[in-house]
């Protein structure tokens, strides 16, 4: 039981890991196209505030808690009050892509912890 939960909490790691690398690219090409579209350095971001944002919300989904995404709405709408905020757009999108990233991280983990990897390939390309 004890080597079965240290598989399954490695299986996690791992995952979420993978994930953070792709956000790192993902957000990295997101964020040069609204600096360009923008015509200045504007964008701010925060990586550290997002990969706990997504790790909040992967380990809410893992443990089958998806009320965690509406408390994370909750807290995105009302930290949208402050003034120095960048475009609505790019908060949108580097929103949903959070949120999107952290629920394929979710899935794939859960797949590989309960079936390997057919779930993940069938969750990827069925």
């Amino acid at each position: 039981e004890r080597r079965k939960l240290m598989s399954h909490f490695l299986i996690g790691t791992i995952v979420f890991i993978a994930g953070e690398i792709v956000a790192f690219i993902i957000f990295k090409l997101v964020k040069k196209k609204y600096e360009k579209k923008e015509g200045k350095r504007t964008v701010k971001s925060s990586g550290l505030q997002g990969m706990v944002e997504r790790l909040v919300i992967f380990l809410g989904l893992l443990f089958s808690f998806p009320q965690i995404l509406i408390a994370f709405s909750g807290l995105k709408i009302g930290t949208r009050f402050e003034k120095d905020k960048v475009s609505n757009e790019y908060f949108i999108v580097g929103n949903l892509l959070s949120i999107f990233i952290a629920i394929s991280c979710a899935k794939i983990a859960e797949e590989l912890i309960q079936g390997g990897w057919d779930g993940v390939m069938c969750f990827l390309f069925c």
